[in-house]
């Protein structure tokens, strides 16, 4: 076999028609028997002569007229004209030109090089790719043989953090350094040596506390975001590598300063050995930046002792806080006191004025913070003499105005917005940048729109023999002069019923209809300031979607593409406008198709690539700028500029720099362009608003200011709770100390603690005993567990549980200095024996068995275990005796055997008339309760709970039971049995903590309340509780308010999902190799549940979800590892999308491996007709078996290919057509012999 593969077959068939059909299995027989020994042999030989080592040659089918085969020398014939046919079908089928006549015809490198992007962005390989190379092969090859290619790819795709996952875990170091040589060229050797030392020194030193598989992952994750990033921008890099780091640590349970800290002393081991290249001037600044944040927050602090009115004033401008201390109360009292100063021009209040706008982010603040008035004041009475030379042109404005009695709506607007245009006006003439004139007339176009009247007046303006500068009024009127008409504009009564009528509409469909009133919705709606004509998109595609014209996504998606391309014709920007859509259509209770559609669309729209730029194209552009010239808005021209030259860049297909380069060079030919050119040089070196440069010390201000008060301050109005927690993570990551002072003080510790976030609460854990933090952590996590998942089902927990507890163990840390890991741990079970009705020994016996049903144990767990061990000795007599007892029974040796349901119960039902309390006590162990539900029957086990109740009691259980029957109309078959065991599960173990005969009916109301909840989304219990609510029994109803309660709390709280992750296309095929894996479908669940990787139905968290892929993997070959590729469908089957990374650093113990083949003895057993199988005949037969999926909207279909022994599936106990268990996002269907 040729490598590479040149030609590919994507699938044979045959069609032959016999005299006797009674022969037709025996001729399939021999068919399927040469194709596997003959014929493939014979279609590669042929093939090979036919290759080329340009091109790939692809054929979706080719037919073959065979003839007429003889019976007698069948084989033998059917291979020669096959040969003749197959040949024949190459010679015919190539042009002179070298095109084909059937079939596409690639170039190889090309193909490759689509290929490799094809894995890295979906993780599976197309249809028409080898299976002679492996994607981390292919990529190697790749590099060496196309590496200028190859790296345009990897820089493209690498931004994508999926595809930067997907390197990590699919390639060994020594290629994933060999990539980062060829992006960064000579830097990547010294990125390659700073790795391998820093995890040397991690290794020897443990400077940061993770595993060493996690720590490898994150300084790759760290380092390929480096190198994919856009590295021509140092900042860029720098603020990026900050988030990457900052998300890596939260990721790993370590802390931003620690982990950051880790990476500066990896650099320092290589200071002496190589060059400094940017990535250690990034790390460095980064390192440096944390520490003088360090100290500056806490020099700012020292502040706060000062209450006169200069320091607070200065304080809120640079900050846009005030210090806890300070006196002001409110704006109003500020601007008040304010207004008195500058009623009295205070030479010293202008000194410190003037000398604080010297930046342009305080200025920014200055003038979102201070209203116009004040700000007019400010600018009118300032001595300095920029600004007494602004105010002067000012005046004589106004003069020209009343000596010739003219009338302009852009002088008038000037007259309220005067501060903020005078100030930004010093700010640039004091930077040396321009004349005041000319700069003033920039910031007045900036900041209100050019009327004919104004052109009029700076005519004027320009021949007063005053005014100095009147060659640039001259430029300024003459670069604006040729636009000589406004564009015509809706009247404003108009667009209010327009908008009346769409925004009625609307509501109706609003989400959040039961707490806003309309008026409240048409409210938010005018303050996000949509543009008229995403509202008016929205309204008609929801009027003509809730008609059914339209339904499915790909005819939403056209609509919208339709009408996205008239308003680009019209010049409007879309971009804008399809966010503004998705923003309204977030807010409305309609399918989810709307939104989807939408977003496509987007996305569509958002790909851009360079291209030549004509001058009709520039021409055009400089005329939709300077029409916003005349444009009355909202918001300043540099943010409509901005807005349009991104969406001309996006609409037109030009990158954005590329188009502003070519402008820029437009605009630099011609005279009459210099205000439009300085509006584009100002929007390039423009800082960021000030929502993006929020301080440090304002965040610091907040947070104290709550942990004083218990209140949010008065002037972070716009602050909400979540900003709250963002800020409390930023100031507990960097300042530790002083936040645990502040907290240490503080009457509203509970507040606090109940808004942190588990990461949030973990860091500062981490900040109050770094060495301790991980070992309690890790143990609260297995007590948290224990609560939520077992005790949750069975006794009602405080609904603050969680946070309550959070904030007794940082209590309990921070009044014990030196505290050890055991003490801890009484505290914690002190604390939850205390909260939950619940003994101490039950609950060691159920932190025991949590223990047990783990793989592996850390130190920490095993204190844990040791103590609660040591606490069970009298219960481990009791149990010796309990066995002791069991000795002169031999029926219960029988009973556990469990050899018939019906035999077992009789025995069982004998010894609890004789032992009741023996046979309760028994039931402690976990595995004597799991064996119960695996090995009676439904309705033993009802008969085997109602052993421990009076009869008086059995109605109320009855009840519940019928209950279930409403259920099982609404999920599978497999779910049910699922609900089923883990409701019995939560009965038994109730019944050995809480004595049967003091059950009420609100007990088995709780049971079967958390059951629902725990298993069931909250669409199916919302349909759930309505088929309750009309019955007239009580405890229906119970449930059902119960239901509707729990639904009403999760109202506002939705599913998502996350952006990052890629959706699944429908398109062509997935072809697999492990089709054969959904005959293991019932035996699944039991797999995942003795590697315990799975509770109450659903994986315990993403590495567990990630081995389980690979076990079934395992199942199918045999082999413990395998790439991604190979594992689209164990993706699908464990619930993970099928674009995911799937981690490939698994490990398969012996005993995880013994209990696969055990489960495919399993297999075989219960399949009596493939006898004797063994289980690498099972795997070569049928589990190893080819296959495609389709994606489609609802569900995967999986088609199996067809062999000879496939009659067999005709007597397989149980059904293949479809999987779908509780994790699955969508039904699996399967095609496989129907």
């Amino acid at each position: 076999m040729k490598n590479p593969q040149t030609h590919i077959i994507k699938s044979q068939e045959y069609e032959i028609t016999i005299g006797d059909a009674s022969k037709g299995y025996v001729y399939q027989s021999r068919i399927s028997q040469l194709q596997d020994h003959k014929v493939r042999i014979l279609l590669q030989k042929i093939m090979d002569q036919y290759d080329t080592s340009e091109f790939l040659d692809q054929f979706e089918s080719v037919t073959l007229d065979l003839g007429t085969v003889s019976a007698t020398n069948f084989e033998q014939e059917l291979l020669f004209k096959i040969e003749e046919a197959f040949s024949d079908f190459f010679k015919n089928n190539i042009h002179d030109n070298g095109s084909l006549k059937v079939g596409k015809r690639k170039q190889i490198y090309n193909k490759k090089l689509q290929q490799i992007e094809f894995f890295l962005t979906h993780g599976y390989l197309q249809w028409d790719t080898s299976f002679s190379q492996t994607p981390s092969e292919l990529l190697m090859s790749l590099l060496q043989n196309n590496t200028k290619e190859l790296v345009t790819l990897l820089k493209k795709q690498g931004k994508k953090e999926a595809v930067r996952k997907r390197l990590i875990h699919q390639l060994e170091d020594s290629s994933l350094e060999k990539i980062v040589v060829s992006v960064v060229g000579k830097e990547g050797e010294y990125i390659n040596n700073y790795r391998q030392d820093i995890t040397k020194y991690q290794d020897h030193y443990t400077l940061v506390h993770i595993a060493q598989s996690d720590f490898r992952n994150a300084l790759w994750e760290i380092l390929l975001t480096y190198i994919f990033i856009e590295t021509g921008s140092y900042f860029n890099q720098k603020s990026f590598l900050k988030y990457s780091i900052n998300k890596i640590a939260l990721k790993y349970r370590s802390t931003y300063k620690s982990l950051l800290s880790t990476l500066k002393k990896g650099i320092a081991i290589n200071l002496n050995t190589y060059i400094s290249p940017s990535i250690q001037k990034v790390i460095n600044a980064l390192y440096e930046e944390q520490e003088q944040q360090t100290q500056s927050i806490f020099t700012e602090l020292d502040y706060k002792s000062e209450t006169s009115f200069f320091t607070s004033f200065m304080y809120y401008l640079q900050n846009g806080s005030l210090p806890v201390t300070s006196t002001l109360s409110s704006y109003e009292l500020m601007y008040t006191l304010l207004n008195q100063k500058l009623s009295l021009t205070s030479d010293e209040f202008y000194t410190f004025f003037n000398e604080h706008i010297e930046s342009d982010i305080n200025i920014d603040r200055i003038v979102k913070l201070l209203p116009n008035q004040t700000l007019n004041l400010l600018v009118s009475k300032n001595p300095n003499r920029i600004f007494k030379r602004l105010n002067t042109i000012l005046l004589r404005l106004f003069e020209i105005v009343n000596q010739h009695q003219l009338s302009s709506t852009t002088l008038e607007n000037l007259k309220h917005k005067s501060g903020t245009i005078l100030l930004y006006t010093y700010y640039n003439v004091n930077k040396g940048s321009t004349n005041a004139i000319l700069e003033f007339l920039f910031q007045v176009i900036r900041y209100t729109a050019i009327d004919k009247g104004f052109l009029t007046i700076l005519r004027l303006l320009e021949n007063d023999k005053e005014v100095k500068e009147n060659s640039s009024i001259q430029l300024f009127v003459e670069e604006l002069k040729p636009i000589v008409s406004k564009p015509k504009k809706t009247s404003q009564s108009d667009k209010t019923a327009v908008f009346l009528e769409q925004s009625q509409q609307l509501y109706k469909s609003y989400r959040c209809k039961n707490q806003d009133t309309l008026q409240h919705y048409q409210e938010k709606l005018q303050q996000a300031k949509y543009k008229d004509e995403a509202l008016q998109l929205v309204f008609i595609l929801i009027d003509i979607y809730s008609k059914g014209n339209i339904r499915a996504v790909q005819d939403i998606t056209e609509w919208v593409s339709t009408r996205t391309e008239e308003l680009i014709s019209k010049g409007k920007p879309v971009l804008t406008i399809l966010a503004e859509m998705l923003k309204i259509v977030k807010d409305l209770t309609i399918d989810n198709e709307v939104y989807v559609a939408i977003q496509e669309v987007l996305i569509q729209y958002e790909t851009t690539k360079d291209i030549k730029i004509s001058s009709s194209t520039l021409e055009e552009l400089i005329r939709l700028l300077k029409a916003e010239f005349y444009i009355d808005s909202q918001e300043d021209v540099y943010e409509r500029i901005n807005a349009i030259l991104n969406d001309f860049s996006k609409n037109h297909n030009i990158n954005r720099t590329l188009l502003q380069q070519h402008l820029q060079r437009e605009l630099t030919k011609t005279n009459h362009s210099v205000v439009l050119e300085k509006i584009i040089n100002e929007i390039n070196n423009r800082k960021n608003n000030l929502k993006d440069t929020v301080t440090l010390q304002h965040q610091a201000d907040i947070v104290q200011y709550f942990l004083e008060k218990g209140l949010l301050p008065w002037w972070a109005k716009n602050t909400s709770s979540k900003d709250l927690m963002r800020y409390a993570k930023e100031v507990i990551s960097k300042f530790g100390d002083q936040f645990i002072v502040w907290f240490t003080t503080s009457k509203h510790q509970e507040s606090i603690v109940r808004y942190m976030d588990d990461d949030t609460y973990q860091i500062f854990i981490k900040q109050i005993h770094p060495k301790l933090a991980t070992p309690v952590l890790e143990i609260k996590d297995i007590l948290d567990a224990i609560i939520y998942h077992e005790i949750s089902g069975i006794k009602s927990v405080p609904s603050k549980y969680k946070k309550n507890s959070n904030h007794l163990l940082i209590k309990y840390l921070l009044a014990n200095q030196n505290p050890v890991l055991v003490d801890t741990i009484k505290y914690l079970i002190h604390q939850i024996v205390s909260t939950v009705q619940l003994t101490a020994n039950d609950l060691y016996i159920l932190i025991q068995q949590k223990i047990a049903q783990q793989t592996s144990i850390s130190d920490a767990v095993e204190q844990l275990q040791l103590w609660v061990n040591s606490q069970l000795d009298t219960l481990e007599a009791f149990d010796t005796a309990i066995e002791e007892a069991l000795k002169d029974q031999e029926n219960w040796k029988e009973a556990f055997t469990f050899s018939s349901s019906k035999q077992s119960m009789a025995i069982l039902t004998s010894i609890h008339a004789k032992e009741p309390e023996l046979l309760r006590s028994y039931l402690r162990k976990d595995t004597f309760r799991k064996k119960l539900i695996k090995k009676l029957s439904v309705k033993a086990q009802i008969e085997f709970v109602q052993l421990f109740f009076d009869p008086s009691q059995h109605s109320d259980f009855e009840t519940i039971i019928h209950i279930f029957s409403q259920i099982q109309r609404q999920v599978t078959t497999v779910q049910y049995q699922m609900m089923w065991n883990a409701f019995m599960a939560s009965v038994f173990l109730k019944i050995t903590i809480d004595a049967p005969l003091t059950w009420l009916r609100k007990d088995w109301i709780h049971i079967f309340i958390q059951l629902l909840i725990n298993t069931l989304d909250r669409q199916s219990l919302a349909k759930l509780q309505t088929s309750l609510i009309d019955t007239t029994s009580d405890p229906f109803k119970n449930v059902a308010d119960q239901l509707q309660e729990h639904l009403k709390q999760k109202r506002d709280k939705k599913d998502f999902i996350p952006l990052d992750v890629k959706e699944e296309e429908s398109g062509e095929p997935i072809y697999i190799t492990n089709a054969g894996m959904v005959l293991l479908g019932p035996f699944i669940p039991m797999l995942f549940e003795r590697l315990q990787l799975i509770d109450n139905q659903k994986f315990k968290d993403e590495s567990c979800m990630h081995k389980a892929v690979h076990m079934l993997q395992y199942a199918i070959t045999g082999q413990e590892k395998q790439e991604e590729q190979f594992l689209t469908l164990n993706k699908i089957i464990c619930g993970m999308p099928i674009h995911e990374p799937v981690a490939c650093d698994i490990v398969i113990t012996a005993e995880e491996k013994a209990l696969v083949e055990s489960l495919l003895n399993a297999v075989i057993t219960n399949w009596s007709i493939i006898g004797k199988t063994s289980i690498a005949g099972l795997r070569e037969t049928f589990l190893c078996r080819e296959g495609k999926i389709d994606v489609k909207e609802n569900a995967y279909v999986l088609t199996v290919e067809q062999k000879t022994f496939d009659m067999l599936l005709d007597q397989i106990p149980w059904s293949i057509g479809m999987v779908k268990f509780s994790w699955m996002q969508k039904i699996l269907e399967v095609i496989w012999r129907q």
